[in-house]
Formats: C-alpha cells, structure tokens, sequence
C-alpha cells in the first residue's frame, strides 16, 4: 500500500500537511503528527496498493485532533518525494531547524533497493555509508547553513546510470 495523509486546521481551512512524516516498515506504515498550535484539526488519511498507477487514493481514516495548548516549539518535518513512501525509514534526525544549531547532524535511514544514499547541501555531495543492504548512515557538518533557507536532501541512486539520485526527502534550515 502506498499511503499519504493531509493535516487541516479546520478553523481556517488552512493545510499544514508539512507536519505530518509517513514511515514504513515491511507491515508497519507510522504517521508522525505535530500540531503547530492550539485549536482542532482534520487528519485526513488515503491509500492505494502499491502497483495502482492511477495515482488515485481512496480516504481511509479521518480524524478530529483537540490540540488545547503547544508546550513546546513545533517543527515542520522534511517533505517527502517519490521513493520515500516506498519502505524508507528514518531515524534521525526527523526535523532539522534553524534553531537547532548542532554543528553535526548525524542521519540514519533506511532506504530499500538503494545503490548509494547522499546528503546533498548546495554543490556539496556527502555520501553515506552502507551499513546493510538497506541501512544507511553518516554524519554531516551543517554550522555554517543554520539560518540560511539552505534545502538539505537526502537522495538515492538506484542503479544505472550512477550520477542520477532521485531526491527521497527535502528539510530546510
């Protein structure tokens, strides 16, 4: 199955989707929900078989959120592209901010079928080391990019020509 989920405040009808994270496992799909402030929201979940290419969804499950107080600052998590939602996993980090200010970011994912895995930050091009055929791992150095609107991705080669990634996840400092 192949799932999205879409995150409505429903006072404003405004889509605040980009603090949802979808992860899966073999039979294990997690959606990962921070609610940016108070108020009641619309958790909207759809999904299709995986071999559908008609890139329809059909609604699964909806759900009204209460959020009556944030007690703590709220992050919008990286936004996921194309393979992500194919049985890649992350374990960290699963935000990455401006405010976060740690000199090295250490990432850890899983990302099936993948050949190589990279972080790419501008023109820089940092692989990751394999760990497993689907673990991936490395640490980067992001001090200088804190505050920067720079886009941090997380990208796949997954075989052929060996200079095409396809971009998994997309967080900006």
């Amino acid at each position: 199955m192949k799932f999205n989920a879409q995150l409505i405040q429903a006072d404003t009808g405004q889509d605040v989707s980009d603090f949802i994270f979808i992860q899966t496992q073999p039979s294990i799909v997690t959606f990962l929900v921070n609610i940016p402030s108070s108020g009641f929201y619309k958790l909207q979940i759809h999904g299709n078989v995986a071999e559908d290419q008609s890139h329809t969804s059909l609604g699964l499950f909806n759900y009204l959120i209460r959020c009556k107080e944030v007690t703590e600052s709220v992050y919008p998590y990286p936004r996921q592209l194309g393979h992500w939602k194919e049985g890649c996993y992350m374990f960290e980090p699963l935000i990455l901010h401006a405010d976060m200010n740690q000199p090295e970011v250490k990432f850890r994912t899983h990302v099936p079928k993948a050949k190589q895995v990279v972080i790419l930050v501008e023109q820089n091009v940092c692989p990751l080391e394999s760990l497993g055929p689907v673990q991936w791992e490395g640490n980067i150095n992001l001090s200088k990019y804190y505050g920067t609107d720079t886009i941090v991705i997380l990208a796949a080669n997954y075989g052929g020509d060996e200079e095409r990634f396809a971009t998994l996840l997309e967080y900006k400092l």
